[in-house]
């Protein structure tokens, strides 16, 4: 098989033959401090303090299905995975009620399809929100 996966769908991600590993050998972990959780109102909070997410700032959403938040003025997409494949990279938005409230596919580094937002929807949904998220594709 060769090193580079060419389906334009994922050409971000990973060869296929290192997807399903468990553990992840690399010298810099993700950056953990910025793996959120969203609760049933849409609030994302990060899971190591509870804090809630800035209201706006660039996500990643990791092979595992960890989804990272935070401003853009803290780390860049490629910061979350130190450089390593992710399946979907983006902008989000938070509403007055601090709930998710719009995702896009804007990442300079990364360049995700269109069609990955809908895995971050997924993720999003797997854990109890049904609200409304504007999507906003480039």
């Amino acid at each position: 098989m060769s090193d580079t996966y060419t389906n334009n769908m994922f050409h971000y991600f990973m060869k296929p033959e290192y997807w399903d590993i468990e553990e992840h050998d690399i010298d810099a972990p993700a950056l953990i401090e910025y793996i959120i959780d969203i609760d049933t109102d849409g609030v994302p909070r990060y899971i190591t303090d509870g804090e809630i997410v800035p209201s706006r700032g660039i996500f990643v959403l990791d092979v595992d299905d960890n989804l990272y938040m935070a401003s853009r003025k803290e780390v860049h997409h490629s910061d979350f995975m130190n450089g390593l494949s992710v399946r979907c990279a983006g902008e989000y938005g938070l509403n007055r009620a601090k709930s998710l409230a719009k995702l896009s596919n804007k990442s300079g580094h990364y360049k995700p399809s269109v069609e990955c937002l809908e895995d971050v929807i997924s993720a999003i949904r797997e854990n109890g929100y049904e609200g409304a998220i504007k999507v906003v594709y480039y």
